[in-house]
C-alpha cells in the first residue's frame, strides 16, 4: 500500500544535535497497527529515510493483546487508519515529531486533509487519548 504525501518534518536525530525540519515527501509502506504507520521520506537528493511514525496523543489496542476482545478492536483500529490514509488524496502532513520511546520510531502530529488525525481517530471506540504514560488495559 503506498501514498505519497507531504510531510512538515522537524526530527531530532538519535546521537546527534542536529535537526531537519521542512517539507518532505513521502509515501506510506503500511499501516502497522491502528496508531503507527511506517513512512519512506524523501530528503531530497536522491536521500531517503525510512521511518516508523506514531501518533501523536492516541493509543489503540496491541495486536498482539491480552483478550480476544483487545486482538479484535487491534485489527478494527488498523483498518480504519488505512481507510483514513486510503481517502486523504495525499493530503497528509505530518507537521512535527521527535523521537520516540522506541529505537527507530518518531511521535508524530499528523493531519490528513487539513484535519488533525488523533482528532479523527479519537472519535472511534478503539482508540483513547494518550499521553506517553502508563497504558491502561482493554480487556475487562
Amino acid at each position: 500500500m503506498k501514498f505519497l504525501f507531504v510531510i512538515l518534518l522537524t526530527l531530532p536525530l538519535s546521537g546527534f544535535s542536529a535537526k531537519i525540519s521542512g517539507n518532505w515527501p513521502a509515501e506510506v509502506l503500511r499501516v502497522i497497527d491502528g496508531d503507527t504507520f511506517l513512512a519512506r521520506i524523501d530528503l531530497g537528493e536522491q536521500t531517503f529515510s525510512t521511518v516508523s511514525v506514531r501518533i501523536k496523543g492516541v493509543d489503540t489496542p496491541e495486536k498482539n493483546g491480552y483478550c480476544a476482545e483487545e486482538i479484535s478492536m487491534a485489527q478494527e483500529a488498523k483498518v480504519y487508519l488505512t481507510e483514513i490514509f486510503d481517502k486523504a488524496d495525499n493530503k497528509i502532513i505530518l507537521n512535527y515529531a521527535q523521537d520516540g520511546k522506541y529505537k527507530n520510531r518518531v511521535l508524530g502530529e499528523v493531519k490528513v486533509n487539513g484535519k488533525d488525525l488523533s482528532t479523527i481517530l479519537l472519535q472511534k471506540p478503539f482508540v483513547r487519548k494518550y499521553s506517553g504514560k502508563k497504558r491502561l488495559s482493554w480487556c475487562d
